[in-house]
C-alpha cells in the first residue's frame, strides 16, 4: 500500500513538471515574439526615420556664391562673414565651415545669428565672433584651399577661396587690372609693420617701421610664370621732391614666386636694394604717391617677361592715436560675470576725428580676451577681458594702423 503511494506521487510529480516545462516554453515564446516585435517596430520607425532624412536631404541644395561671397573688413584681409545660398526646396541651417581639412566652425554658435536660410534666399553668415579658429585672414593657402558649408543634415558646398572671392574665369567683378600676363586686384593691397596685422595700403603712418607690402596677383596666361628677385614695388612722392623715392624688393622664397596658369598668388616686397626693411620716415605727413609695380620674370619656355604696373594713391598719413581703458580694472579670479572687465580702445587721426571701421587687434599676458574687433562711427572698439584662475597683473594691449596702448587689469582674491 505505502509504495503505491509513492510510485502515484512521483507520478504526480512527473506531470506537474512536464506542465512547468510547458508553461515556461510558452511563456519564453512569448516574450522572445514581443521582443521581435518590439524590435521590428523600433528598426521600422529607424527605417522611417531615415527615409524621412535621406528624402529632406534630396530636397537640400546650397551654394557657396561667388564672385564677391566674402565680405571683408576694412583691412581687405580679414573675412567678415560668408555668402551662402539656399537653392532647395526646404529650409536649411548651416552648421560647419571647413577649409581644405580642417574644421573651422560652427557658424550656428555665433552670438545672436541665425544660420537657417530659407528657399531660394541667401544669407551672410558671420565668421567674425569669439572662435579659437577665427579670425580667417586671406593669405595664399586660404584662397587656394577648399571652403566648404554642410548643413546639420550633410549637404554640402564647396569652392576654393578664390573662386568665391573672385569668381571662375569671365565671373571676376572685383577691380583689376593688366597688361600683360599678371593681373593685380587693387582691392587686395595691404601693409604692416614688423609683425603686426595686416593693414589696407591705401593710407599708411609716417611712423610705420619695417613696412612689408603685399599684392595679390594672378597668372592669366597659358605658361607658368616665376618672378625675379628683380621685381620692386615702389612709392614715389607726388610732390615732386628729388630723391623721395623708396624701393622695397621682393621678398618670398623661390617657390612662392611661382605661378602656374589662372593661379592666385600674394606676392610681399619687404626690403630695401640693401636687403633691409625700412620705413617710410622720408616721406611728410599727408603727402600722396604714386605707386609703380615692376615685376621681372620668366616664362617656362625661358622667354623674359618685364610689366609696370602704375596705380595710385598711397597717402602718408600722421600716426592714429590710440587709447584703451579698462572697467573695472580690479577683478577677482574666475570667469563668471564679476571676473570680467569691459575694455575699450578709442582711435582718433591728429585732429582727433574719429577712424571707424578699423581692425583692433587684442593680447593680453594673463586670462583671456576677445582678440579682435572693429571700431564704430565714433572710432570705439570694445571686447571683454576675462581673468581666469590665476592672479596677477594683466597687461592689455590695443594696435590698430600701426598705433598701440597698453593698460593693466589686477586680478586678485
Amino acid at each position: 500500500m505505502k509504495m503505491k503511494k509513492i510510485r502515484k506521487f512521483r507520478q504526480d510529480k512527473k506531470g506537474v513538471s512536464s506542465l512547468f516545462i510547458a508553461i515556461f516554453i510558452a511563456l519564453l515564446s512569448i516574450m522572445l515574439i514581443s521582443t521581435l516585435f518590439v524590435s521590428l517596430v523600433i528598426s521600422s520607425s529607424a527605417l522611417t526615420e531615415n527615409l524621412r532624412l535621406e528624402q529632406e536631404k534630396m530636397q537640400e541644395s546650397i551654394k557657396l556664391q561667388g564672385p564677391n561671397g566674402m565680405e571683408l573688413l576694412p583691412d581687405q584681409a580679414t573675412v567678415k562673414s560668408l555668402r551662402v545660398k539656399n537653392n532647395g526646396a526646404i529650409p536649411v541651417r548651416i552648421r560647419a565651415l571647413y577649409i581644405g581639412q580642417e574644421f573651422i566652425c560652427d557658424p550656428s554658435e555665433a552670438p545672436n545669428q541665425d544660420t537657417f536660410i530659407a528657399p531660394g534666399k541667401e544669407k551672410w553668415i558671420d565668421l567674425f565672433f569669439d572662435h579659437p579658429n577665427l579670425p580667417v585672414i586671406l593669405d595664399d593657402d586660404i584662397i587656394e584651399s577648399l571652403w566648404t558649408v554642410t548643413t546639420e543634415r550633410g549637404t554640402r558646398s564647396s569652392e576654393t577661396g578664390a573662386d568665391i572671392q573672385f569668381g571662375k574665369p569671365g565671373e571676376t567683378t572685383l577691380p583689376q587690372f593688366y597688361i600683360g600676363p599678371l593681373m593685380i586686384f587693387f582691392d587686395m593691397f595691404n601693409w604692416k609693420s614688423a609683425d603686426g596685422e595686416w593693414q589696407s595700403g591705401w593710407t599708411i603712418p609716417k611712423t610705420a617701421d619695417a613696412v612689408t607690402w603685399r599684392i595679390l596677383l594672378r597668372n592669366v596666361d597659358q605658361r607658368q610664370i616665376t618672378l625675379r628677385d628683380t621685381s620692386f614695388f615702389n612709392l614715389v612722392c607726388n610732390n615732386n621732391i628729388p630723391n623721395n623715392i623708396l624701393d622695397w624688393y621682393i621678398d618670398d622664397d623661390a617657390a612662392r614666386r611661382v605661378f602656374n596658369p589662372g593661379q592666385y598668388h600674394y606676392v610681399h616686397f619687404t626690403v630695401d636694394k640693401n636687403g633691409k626693411p625700412q620705413g617710410i620716415n622720408s616721406f611728410q605727413e599727408w603727402t600722396s604717391c604714386i605707386n609703380f609695380l615692376v615685376l621681372t620674370g620668366i616664362f617656362e619656355d625661358g622667354s623674359y617677361i618685364g610689366q609696370t604696373i602704375p596705380f595710385e594713391a598711397v597717402l602718408v598719413t600722421p600716426e592714429p592715436e590710440l587709447t584703451i581703458t579698462a572697467n573695472p580694472s580690479i577683478v577677482p579670479p574666475g570667469y563668471g560675470t564679476e571676473s570680467k572687465s569691459l575694455i575699450t580702445v578709442t582711435l582718433t587721426d591728429s585732429l582727433g576725428t574719429p577712424i571707424p571701421n578699423s581692425l583692433v587687434h587684442f593680447s593680453t599676458n594673463l586670462g583671456a580676451i576677445t582678440e579682435f574687433s572693429i571700431t564704430d562711427l565714433d572710432g570705439v572698439a570694445q571686447v571683454t577681458f576675462t581673468a581666469g584662475l590665476v592672479t596677477g597683473r594683466a597687461t592689455l594691449t590695443a594696435t590698430s594702423q600701426g598705433a598701440s596702448d597698453s593698460t593693466t587689469v589686477t586680478v586678485r582674491r
